[in-house]
């Protein structure tokens, strides 16, 4: 999951979704190695089924966190 999340704001949108949250370039380039690390780990990631298992991860979380992030 934490590999999808970084794909779509590093790769997909070439991290404009988190430009505001980081202090220096650095940043980005840190989490690009973390990126790039995890896609080395994470073979389900070219799974056919992918989607439907972040999925199952995002809700095995929330459930197990006490639902929705607090507001």
């Amino acid at each position: 999951m934490l590999f999808d999340l970084l794909q779509r704001w590093l790769e997909d949108g070439r991290g404009a979704p988190i430009r505001a949250a980081v202090v220096a370039d650095a940043e980005l380039w840190a989490l690009n190695a973390l990126n790039n690390a995890l896609e080395r780990c994470v073979s389900a990631a070219f799974d056919s089924d992918y989607q439907s298992l972040v999925e199952e991860a995002r809700a095995r979380l929330r459930a197990r966190n006490g639902g929705a992030w607090p507001r």
